[in-house]
C-alpha cells in the first residue's frame, strides 16, 4: 500500500512538473530585423475641391430673362448637358434687329453709290463714306450676332464635363448683360486642400509628391503634387494650407467635400525595420520581443514610419538577435522559448 501511494505521489509530481515546464516556454516563430530605406512623409488631413484654375463662370453678353434652371449646385454633367435657358430681353432683340434693317439700308446705299460713280453722277469721297458705312454695319451687326442677340431663346449648355460648383440665378431671374449665372468645374481637375501645422510647414516644398486616400477607406488611393504653400496662418485653423493637384483620379471615389488624409513624401531615409506582426502594444506602449539564450526578452520602441508590411523602429535592441515574428501574444518577459523550424 505503501508503494502504491508512493508511485501516485511520484506520478503526481512529474505531472505537474512536466505541466509547469510547459507553461514556462512557448513555440514561437522568429526573424530578423532588416535595414531599409523608405520614403520619409507628412500626414495631414484636408478635403477635396475643385481646382480653381479650372472652374469657367459662365455668363452671358445680353440682358435677358433666366427662364428655366435645369441643373443643381453639386451636380455632375456631361459635356454638351442642358444647364438653363435664358430669354434674350426684347430691347436687345430689338437692337439687332435695328442693325439688321440698317445694313440692309447701307447695302442699298452703296449699291447706288457705286451706280452714280459709274455715271459721273456721285464722288469717289462719297463712294468711299458709303463703303465705310456699310462696313461699319456689318461689323456692329456682327458683334450683336456673337453676343447672341439675334437669339430669342436659348439653351446654355456645358462646355465641357464638370461639376457645378455655384449657382448665381434663379429661375425667373431678369439680369443685366455680363452677369454670372453659374460656375462649372471641370470634374478631371480636382485639387486637395491639406492643412499642415505650423512648425511643420518648413518640410513642405512645391512639387513634392503626395498620396491621397479616403479617411474611411484607405485602398482608395490617388496621387498628387504640391503646387501652391500659403504664405499665412489660417485664422479659422490655425494651420496652413496647402493646395496639392491630384493626377489619374477615380472621380467616382474623390468628389468635392470628402475628408482625406494626406501622405507628403518629403525624402527618404534610412531605417530598422521589422515585420508588423512583430510589434506590440500595451499600457506602456509599443514593444518587441527579442531572443537570448532561448528566452524572450521585452524591449520597448518607439514605431515611426509604416508600410503594409514593415514598420520602422528605434530603441534599445540588438539588430544581430532575431525577434519574434509569430506567437508573440503568448509571452512574458525573459520567458523560455522553443522555435518552430517550419
Amino acid at each position: 500500500m505503501k508503494k502504491l501511494l508512493a508511485t501516485v505521489i511520484i506520478l503526481w509530481m512529474t505531472g505537474h512538473i512536466a505541466m509547469a515546464l510547459a507553461e514556462t516556454s512557448a513555440l514561437v516563430k522568429t526573424g530578423m530585423m532588416e535595414k531599409r530605406t523608405l520614403s520619409s512623409s507628412l500626414e495631414v488631413y484636408g478635403t477635396i475641391s475643385p481646382d480653381p484654375r479650372y472652374v469657367e463662370a459662365i455668363s452671358l453678353a445680353r440682358a435677358g430673362k433666366v427662364s428655366r434652371i435645369m441643373v443643381t449646385t453639386g451636380q455632375i454633367v456631361k459635356r454638351g448637358s442642358q444647364l438653363l435657358e435664358f430669354s434674350t430681353d426684347p430691347a436687345e432683340s430689338a437692337a439687332y434687329e435695328q442693325a439688321k434693317l440698317s445694313v440692309d439700308y447701307l447695302q442699298k446705299e452703296l449699291q447706288r453709290t457705286e451706280m452714280m460713280v459709274q455715271q459721273h453722277l456721285s464722288t469717289q469721297t462719297q463712294l468711299a463714306t458709303a463703303r465705310k458705312s456699310f462696313a461699319d454695319a456689318l461689323s456692329n451687326l456682327d458683334i450683336l450676332r456673337k453676343q447672341g442677340k439675334e437669339t430669342l431663346t436659348e439653351k446654355i449648355t456645358a462646355p465641357f464635363a464638370g461639376i457645378i460648383t455655384r449657382l448665381d440665378v434663379n429661375a425667373g431671374d431678369h439680369v443685366p448683360p455680363k452677369t454670372l449665372l453659374l460656375h462649372l468645374a471641370k470634374s478631371d481637375s480636382l485639387m486637395a486642400d491639406m492643412e499642415v501645422e505650423p512648425e511643420e510647414i518648413y518640410q513642405v516644398k512645391t512639387g513634392m509628391l503626395v498620396h491621397i486616400r479616403s479617411i474611411f477607406d484607405r485602398s482608395q488611393m490617388v496621387k498628387g503634387r504640391v503646387f501652391s504653400i500659403n504664405g499665412v496662418i489660417n485664422p479659422q485653423t490655425r494651420r496652413v494650407s496647402v493646395l496639392v493637384q491630384l493626377f489619374d483620379h477615380p472621380a467616382e471615389h474623390f468628389i468635392p467635400g470628402m475628408y482625406i488624409l494626406g501622405e507628403i513624401i518629403t525624402g527618404k531615409q534610412t531605417y530598422q525595420v521589422v515585420p508588423r506582426s512583430a510589434v506590440l502594444r500595451d499600457e506602456k506602449g509599443a514593444y518587441i520581443y527579442q531572443i537570448s539564450d532561448s528566452h524572450a526578452i521585452r524591449i520597448n520602441v518607439t514605431t515611426g514610419k509604416e508600410t503594409d508590411r514593415v514598420i520602422a523602429v528605434q530603441g534599445h535592441f540588438n539588430p544581430s538577435l532575431k525577434i519574434v515574428v509569430q506567437g508573440n501574444y503568448e509571452l512574458e518577459d525573459k520567458m523560455m522559448v522553443r522555435e518552430d523550424a517550419k
